[in-house]
């Protein structure tokens, strides 16, 4: 008996030797894990609970260490430095209302002494009209400078998988308020001048003549001797000043796809929403002053004359223009890594609705001098130099608008989680309203039967749709984790 338990005691033995030659062999890379089995009584247990490290997780370019999880989520900040196109100014051109002035005039006669018989004979009435065109020039009055904008952009986003395949980003950005501002000043005594009208003065010399016979004839005749033109002497000066400036901002979110990955190269796309908010602001001021310098008072303006000795027209236009844009997305990026140096390359293009919103300002006040130290007359009238009184408030309308973008960056990975980039960014939109181009001139043509025709220019509002370029250089700087 003692030898049968003694014999199944050796089998066991035996067989468990087996076992053990089996298991002392292990693959490669789990030694450590495998020698703890021989001696615990769960290696069963253990040998489970191993991670199969045979099939490692993928590789990410946010990866520096190997074998380290992929990031999962990243933001990033930067400063923007960009140019926006430059606006330009419209026809400053002026048409000050004096309207239609009288004089009274006659003609005089003297006698041979040159002493003054009748200053009356054949008085008359004459009528003329007035009118006055100022017309200034600024500097860089086809384009308005208005320089480089600064401003940040801050963006946010994460894979849904580890495999980073697929993911959302969302991104915002904001540039400054800039503006120009430009003037001119025409306020000196080389703004005097005189003016004629139509109408003269006659002065005519009395002369008699004796013609001899009997008994003799005497005979007397006015003979013309001079021509004097009915004029005015007036000064005028004129102060123009007005300032443009504009900003602009913007976001996006966007669906991520990574397609595929080739060596150090990943390439994928993108679809989202877009809004985009272009302003601009034009203001003009213009103060027009037409008087009399009174430069010899015994000199007055002709008799019965109805021109004010002293006109002030003070003109206020403020156009505010907006584009809002809304539309959807599609776009495709290109990440090349060289060990620590990677260069981005990313273009988009948005299809949409660009809302725009035109509100229009515009008034002229009329102080009229009759005479030196009256009081003045003050009449203020909507519509200025800009536009007419038609146009004042707001415009509104929808156009369909395309937005292509596109993004270059390099950069350098400084650590595992950190990486700073510098690009040049390049936006176009194809068609905005700004705030130099919504005024223009109107002209029309009355034709008169006994006059001939009146030609009549009269500033107005029309909606003119142009192109739009953004343009500048980003620094910034991103984080994953």
């Amino acid at each position: 008996m003692k030898v049968g338990y003694l014999s199944a005691i050796a089998a066991v033995l035996v067989g468990g030797g087996w076992l053990t030659a089996q298991t002392s062999n292990p693959e490669p890379g789990r030694a450590d894990n495998l020698s703890k089995v021989q001696h615990t009584t769960m290696a069963p247990a253990a040998v489970q609970s191993t991670p199969n490290w045979s099939e490692p997780p993928v590789a990410r370019i946010t990866d520096i260490d190997d074998g380290r999880q992929p990031f999962t989520v990243w933001t990033s900040a930067g400063y923007l430095l960009y140019h926006l196109q430059n606006g330009s100014i419209p026809d400053l051109s002026s048409r000050p209302p004096l309207g239609i002035v009288t004089v009274n005039f006659s003609d005089r006669i003297l006698d041979t002494n040159g002493n003054l018989i009748n200053r009356n004979v054949n008085p008359m009435v004459g009528f003329f009209p007035v009118q006055i065109t100022n017309v200034p020039t600024v500097p860089s009055a086809t384009e308005v400078p208005i320089g480089s904008h600064n401003g940040f952009r801050l963006s946010v986003g994460a894979w849904a998988d580890t495999e980073q395949t697929w993911g959302v980003e969302a991104s915002g950005y904001y540039l400054e308020e800039r503006s120009f501002a430009f003037n001119n000043v025409a306020d000196n005594q080389n703004s005097e001048f005189l003016f004629n009208t139509p109408f003269v003065q006659n002065t005519f010399t009395q002369v008699t003549t004796v013609v001899p016979g009997t008994p003799p004839i005497t005979t007397t005749q006015n003979l013309l001797t001079t021509t004097t033109p009915i004029f005015f002497v007036r000064q005028a000066s004129n102060v123009l000043s007005g300032t443009e400036s504009n900003q602009m901002w913007g976001g996006e979110i966007n669906l991520r796809r990574t397609c595929f990955i080739f060596g150090g190269a990943t390439v994928g796309g993108l679809a989202g929403f877009r809004y985009q908010d272009l302003r601009e602001k034009l203001d003009v001021n213009t103060d027009f002053a037409f008087f009399n310098p009174n430069l010899n008072p015994t000199r007055p303006d002709p008799v019965g004359s109805n021109l004010p000795d002293h006109i002030d027209i003070f003109t206020r236009d403020a156009v505010h223009v907006r584009n809002n844009f809304y539309g959807t997305q599609v776009g495709g990026d290109i990440d090349l890594n060289l060990s620590r140096f990677f260069f981005n390359v990313r273009g988009k293009v948005a299809l949409g609705v660009n809302h725009e919103a035109v509100n229009v300002g515009s008034t002229t006040t009329t102080s009229t001098f009759q005479t030196p130290g009256a009081v003045p007359t003050v009449v203020p009238l909507p519509g200025g130099l800009l536009f007419s009184r038609f146009d004042v408030g707001n415009h509104n309308r929808n156009v369909f608008e395309c937005v292509p973008e596109l993004n270059v960056k390099a950069g350098f990975q400084c650590t595992n989680w950190l990486r700073i980039f510098a690009g040049y960014d390049l936006l176009y939109m194809t068609d905005v309203v700004r705030a130099g181009t919504v005024s223009t001139v109107s002209t029309f043509t009355t034709t008169v039967t006994a006059g001939g025709n009146l030609n009549t220019a009269q500033p107005t509002f029309r909606f003119t749709g142009t192109s739009f370029t953004v343009e500048g250089f980003t620094f910034g700087a991103e984080i994953t984790y």
